[in-house]
């Protein structure tokens, strides 16, 4: 593309091969100076006109752009209650009480990703991956069902995986959870483990065993155990509550026992 300055200079070297009839004038370099200045002139002329116009087309796309960002932002916040939230694509989040999520829907069709404070459970349809990003790492996923939650200081972030399989980033490392896991994240690591139902059911086990959960599941210590080998148990374990499942096991079996902080002895 030729330049507004190389197109004056074109136009000067015509010009001055140009021959008037009858010419009588001696300053015929003058008059050619006169009228390339002339041309200079008109032509910045057109090119600053050239150049208000440019610069009045991108303001008005980048105005667009913003309207446009501000409007494709959306904020979702819940109150006191739970709250069900429709993704885009078909992918859905079931939002805690007092917890709020933010996204671009223009964005969403490039990347898939949510900004998450408080906790909210996420089904997510398979395709492109899925991103929750919190102060405290990210959650990457491609299909799956999983629970995020951030504390209030944004100290720590807990994870529970239903479905699939969940990446997790954070500044204290990597750690992939399968379906039945969870996690704990902190500055100091990340603790996987297994999600316990509420309860658990056992039918005509040996006590042994169930005793043993209990120290795996409360992480306890139980003494004296040896002498109840041939016992069976039948009956539901509680997962949450360390009394009531001693309560329910030993005493469903008439067995005396004593908690001492991490330690339980059976008597």
């Amino acid at each position: 593309m030729i330049s507004i300055m190389e197109e004056n200079d074109a136009i000067y070297a015509l010009l001055k091969n140009v021959v008037l009839k009858n010419e009588k004038m001696d300053r015929k370099e003058e008059l050619w100076d006169s009228i390339r200045k002339e041309t200079l002139t008109a032509g910045r002329k057109k090119t600053v006109i050239r150049r208000v116009w440019w610069i009045a087309a991108v303001a008005v796309v980048a105005i667009a752009l913003v309207i446009g960002g501000f409007a494709s932002q959306k904020n979702i916040v819940s109150g006191g209650d739970k709250m069900a939230v429709a993704l885009p694509g078909g992918s859905a989040s079931e939002l805690g009480a007092n917890s709020s999520l933010h996204y671009n829907s223009i964005g969403w069709a490039f990347a898939r990703k949510v900004a998450l404070e408080g906790t909210a459970i996420f089904e997510v349809t398979k395709g492109r991956k899925f991103t929750v990003h919190t102060s405290e790492g990210d959650i990457t996923v491609l299909g799956t069902k999983f629970l995020v939650t951030e504390d209030r200081q944004g100290t720590a972030l807990h994870i529970e995986c239903y479905e699939g399989s969940v990446r997790i980033d954070t500044k204290a490392g990597s750690e992939v959870l399968k379906k039945g896991e969870k996690a704990d994240c902190s500055n100091e690591g990340i603790i996987k483990a297994e999600i316990l139902p509420e309860f658990i059911t056992y039918d005509g086990v040996a006590l042994k065993e169930i005793i043993e959960k209990i120290e795996t599941v409360y992480d306890v210590n139980v003494s004296g155990k040896e002498k109840y080998d041939s016992m069976t148990f039948s009956g539901l374990l509680p997962t949450g509550n360390l009394k009531d499942a001693l309560d329910i096991v030993f005493g469903s079996c008439g067995i005396d026992f004593e908690l001492n902080g991490k330690d339980i002895t059976l008597k």
